[in-house]
């Protein structure tokens, strides 16, 4: 059908172009179209087709692009140069396509070489690239002269050739610190609104302009229930991100996985690398005890001062989904922090507590047990969850 509705025809008067293939056995379709034959496209939309080198032509005029899980015939640096040929582009959505490029080079390991002049896309305001490795993306990032105000979704999956553990594989993605703002503008770290990954590779980094109302947003996710071969690298993505970001202005924090593999350590650096947090969240079959003793400690060597100033001192919102809240000792652990946080003006608005995995029976017992105690520190304690 593609085939036969383009053919040899000229289209001089088409401007938009959104066409997705479902897949076959016979493969990707092949879109021959030149400039000389759709001089006027503005929106190119392309799914699952293959693009030789004469398609390319028609990107001049283009100011939206979407290319979602094509082939190519093109090298990275013929890609660039059709970039460039583009200086209208206002949006760039490419999701699965660089990688293709990446695996005909023969190694995903091996590294691009700068370009030595960046491209200029003054009009962009949008660029979403998912489902590509970090490598990819971040030769694709450099290549480019970005605007400042700009919005990204960088998204995919983390390689892991050469046995490169999870955190090792993010700190990639981006240059070194020093570097990072003059290199990557677009992930400045005081525009970076979101930022996710977990233990099976993938990851997401979104940044913009944030808006007054919104707040910025960082997830930590490790997807591993039952996994204890794979606990060990939840402190290593925590670590990793915590340096990435550490200048960021994160108001929220979500962390999913077992929170045991967390010491007490681990939560003070992330306490103290984002001072600005108002939300903290965690999923997880574990206990959080290391996040509450962390709560009770101020900031460097002053920590045992009472009058030392809390971590976090904006704090208002915990909320514990599955983890384990059957022991005294958790309990004592939230208690201790809470009285000492309210002590120093720093009291919650709410807490959340809501099991997954202990029986209803004893977790009913430590609620009666401790609400009272729990709602005379805190705004407002909500208890819940599922029935086991």
């Amino acid at each position: 059908m593609l085939r036969k509705l383009f053919g040899k025809r000229d289209l001089p008067v088409l401007e938009v172009l959104q066409c997705s293939v479902a897949r076959n056995r016979y493969g990707k379709i092949d879109l021959k179209l030149s400039s000389q034959r759709c001089p006027h496209i503005q929106n190119l939309s392309l799914g699952n087709i293959h693009l030789p080198l004469e398609t390319y032509s028609i990107l001049c005029n283009l100011r939206e692009l979407s290319l979602t899980k094509c082939s190519t015939d093109l090298t990275f640096d013929q890609f660039l140069a059709a970039l460039a040929s583009c200086p209208c582009l206002e949006d760039i959505y490419l999701s699965g396509f660089l990688k293709d490029i990446l695996l005909r080079r023969g190694s995903s390991s091996t590294p691009f070489a700068p370009r030595k002049v960046p491209i200029v896309l003054a009009h962009l305001h949008d660029i979403h690239i998912t489902d590509d490795p970090p490598s990819a993306i971040l030769a694709l990032l450099q290549a480019l002269h970005l605007p400042s105000k700009i919005r990204a979704i960088l998204s995919g999956r983390i390689e892991w050739d050469d046995d490169i553990e999870m955190a090792g594989g993010l700190t990639s993605f981006l240059p070194s610190h020093p570097l990072r703002l003059a290199a990557l503008p677009v992930l400045a770290c005081s525009a970076i609104t979101r930022a996710t990954v977990d233990v099976f590779g993938k990851f997401e980094i979104s940044a913009g302009a944030i808006p007054y109302d919104i707040s910025p947003d960082l997830e930590f996710a490790l997807y591993s229930p039952g996994r204890t071969d794979l606990d060990h690298l939840l402190p290593l993505a925590f670590r990793n991100l915590i340096d990435i970001l550490s200048a960021a202005p994160l108001q929220k924090l979500t962390v999913i996985g077992e929170q045991d593999a967390l010491s007490v350590a681990d939560w003070i650096d992330a306490l103290t690398a984002f001072p600005l947090l108002e939300s903290i969240s965690t999923i997880s079959g574990s206990s959080v005890s290391s996040l509450w003793v962390a709560l009770k400690w101020g900031l460097g060597d002053t920590a045992a001062a009472a009058d030392a100033p809390m971590l976090c001192p904006n704090l208002s919102y915990v909320d514990h989904q599955g983890c384990v809240l059957a022991t005294h000792a958790l309990y004592g652990d939230i208690l201790d922090s809470l009285r000492e946080r309210r002590a120093r003006g720093a009291s919650l608005a709410t807490l959340v507590l809501s099991p997954f995995h202990e029986t209803w029976e004893i977790y009913d017992a430590m609620n009666t047990t401790y609400r009272p105690q729990l709602q005379a520190l805190v705004g407002e304690v909500h208890f819940g969850g599922n029935r086991c």
